[in-house]
């Protein structure tokens, strides 16, 4: 379901992540979003480098774009989903990596 410039994202970042384990099976949902907010954002300032950031209604009042409130969620989710993992430097140093050892995988012996 990503889109085509979210699947570029993936695959500009995951490779880094799974190699550090923060990346695994259970967490391709929420990177996913991360991916599509981060899509939705750059899209969304494109719309305002284009049409600006107010608008004239019909009745000739000013008002916000839509595209502010649009940027701005996506910008929160990246936010929020990319503190899971360690997208900025206050995050990466609440968050203790331990590279994959193929050698002691204990997931083998779970049935």
């Amino acid at each position: 379901w990503l889109s085509p410039k979210a699947k570029t994202r993936w695959k500009s970042l995951a490779p880094e992540l799974e190699a550090i384990g923060l990346l695994t099976s259970i967490d391709t949902q929420a990177f996913a979003v991360y991916c599509q907010s981060y899509v939705e954002l750059i899209d969304a300032e494109a719309e305002l480098k284009k049409h600006g950031r107010t608008q004239v209604t019909k009745d000739g009042f000013v008002r916000k774009s839509p595209w502010l409130s649009v940027r701005d969620e996506a910008h929160k989710r990246m936010m929020q989903i990319g503190s899971q993992f360690g997208f900025s430097p206050a995050s990466r140093t609440k968050i203790e990596v331990q590279p994959k050892d193929k050698d002691s995988d204990k997931s083998k012996y779970l049935a």
